[in-house]
């Protein structure tokens, strides 16, 4: 039972340490959705933009081409913090499966 509790309190610690070296992000419920609700928001205007700019539906002015050009910025900055975050968390999950499968890498 003891060696049990020091398991669960060395996983706990690798998590904790992974949180705190932003390896894994610590952020609410609450902000995750919010977060999420975003993410989905902004995909749907990205592809909303996408289809119109491809059909040549718009026919926009100066300022809309430069809001245009804003999005796509934000866009391919968003689309990079998303492609780091899950390089992050595909090594985690690596390095957590490692860690299951050998008890001796917790400690």
């Amino acid at each position: 039972m003891e060696e049990l509790a020091k398991q669960k309190s060395a996983k706990y610690m690798v998590f904790k340490n992974a949180q705190d070296y932003q390896f894994i992000s610590n952020i609410k419920v609450k902000q995750r959705k919010g977060n999420d609700k975003l993410i989905d928001k902004l995909e749907e205007e990205k592809e909303t933009i996408a289809y119109e700019l491809s059909n040549n539906l718009l026919d926009m002015d100066s300022e809309k081409a430069g809001m245009i050009l804003s999005l796509k910025r934000e866009l391919a900055e968003y689309n990079r913090k998303l492609r780091l975050q899950n390089s992050k968390l595909y090594s985690l999950q690596d390095n957590l499966q490692g860690s299951l499968t050998n008890p001796t890498l917790l400690i």
